[in-house]
């Protein structure tokens, strides 16, 4: 097995190029989170990759072979959605084995196939129920469990857990998880939401305007953004921007930080919110500002703090003792990044 191989795809409706030239491959038993804000052309990807789309320009292999003129449901792909699509008129058993009937499978061994899945997904018992008794996370892996049935080549999943509330999206994102690092396959998670991203795939693929920008491990696109726009996805923006000096410190509206490495210029940098801490002295790498407000959070607290022109948001453990509204602080900084510019 090779794997799914994406080369060079473009696709445009009319004179707007939706994927520009779009590269990326998923190992046989890897999940890739594809990531970034509505309308960076994820789901389009997607659909190509699936066949539901035929692209401008460009090819999808799979497994060595050239698939991009092969119609979706010969592919062999399991793709499963958002709204789930389940039938609300069949039991939650019809549901899962609708595809095995269309492929012809004989009875008894569509109901050792359908008990297996249901037994994997969480929900031993539950083929002789309905859909429309089921909760909001029953339904989906339900959706899970029919999209596997057939034992696909590869899983293609478009937010399937965006229709849930949070708390059940934290808890699911981990059974689905699980479930899919017992595959072999590869799958391809389709999502906006970066805590699904980081917590479900090995690696990431952030896509901006129809182009992937920025493509790693979660835990090294993290620590390395690499660009603003990555950076403030991840929901990294302190933020600033200055002039690197020839000694390497950064000179900002805020303070002077660094040393970061580079030639002298106008730089943007990261502040790094990971060891922030309040109370900080001295002239380099220290934030002054004021708070604009204290938010308590369960097992962590966050400060807005004004500092010039700019509003930043720091993360605190919930214990520390901070400065209220109003109220002057420096926070000290242990790690400045440089960011290259957007193209």
């Amino acid at each position: 097995m090779e794997g799914l191989d994406a080369r060079d795809i473009r696709w445009a409706v009319g004179k707007k190029e939706v994927l520009r030239g779009v590269s990326l491959r998923v190992e046989p038993g890897e999940t890739v989170a594809l990531l970034g804000p509505s309308g960076c052309g994820k789901t389009t990807l997607l659909r190509v990759i699936a066949g539901l789309e035929r692209p401008s320009a460009g090819a999808v292999w799979f497994d060595g072979e050239d698939v991009t003129g092969v119609v979706a449901h010969r592919r062999g792909f399991g793709m499963m959605f958002q709204d789930h699509a389940l039938f609300p008129h069949m039991s939650v058993k019809k549901n899962v084995e609708f595809g095995l009937r269309q492929a012809g499978w004989d009875r008894a061994r569509r109901d050792r196939r359908v008990a297996d899945l249901l037994e994997s997904v969480g929900l031993p018992g539950f083929g002789d129920r309905g859909i429309e008794g089921l909760s909001g996370g029953e339904r989906q892996r339900v959706a899970l469990a029919r999209t596997l049935a057939p034992d696909p080549k590869m899983l293609m999943l478009d937010e399937p857990l965006g229709s849930l509330d949070r708390g059940l999206r934290e808890q699911l994102v981990v059974e689905l998880g699980e479930v899919l690092s017992r595959l072999e396959i590869p799958a391809l998670y389709v999502t906006h939401d970066q805590f699904e991203a980081f917590a479900i795939a090995d690696r990431l693929a952030i896509m901006r305007a129809g182009e992937i920008v920025r493509d790693g491990a979660p835990a090294e696109v993290f620590a390395e953004p690499g660009t603003e726009f990555v950076a403030r996805f991840l929901g990294l923006e302190t933020i600033l921007r200055g002039t690197r000096r020839t000694d390497g410190m950064v000179e900002t509206g805020s303070g002077l930080f660094g040393p970061v490495e580079g030639a002298p210029g106008e730089v943007s940098v990261l502040l790094r919110g990971e060891g922030a801490r309040p109370g900080a002295t001295g002239e380099v790498n220290v934030l002054r500002g004021t708070v604009e407000a204290r938010m308590f959070q369960g097992a962590t607290q966050r400060l807005v703090v004004r500092a010039g022109d700019a509003r930043f948001v720091f993360g605190f453990e919930h214990a520390l003792v901070l400065p209220g509204a109003g109220e002057p602080v420096a926070i000290g900084i242990q790690r400045v990044q440089v960011l290259e510019p957007d193209a």
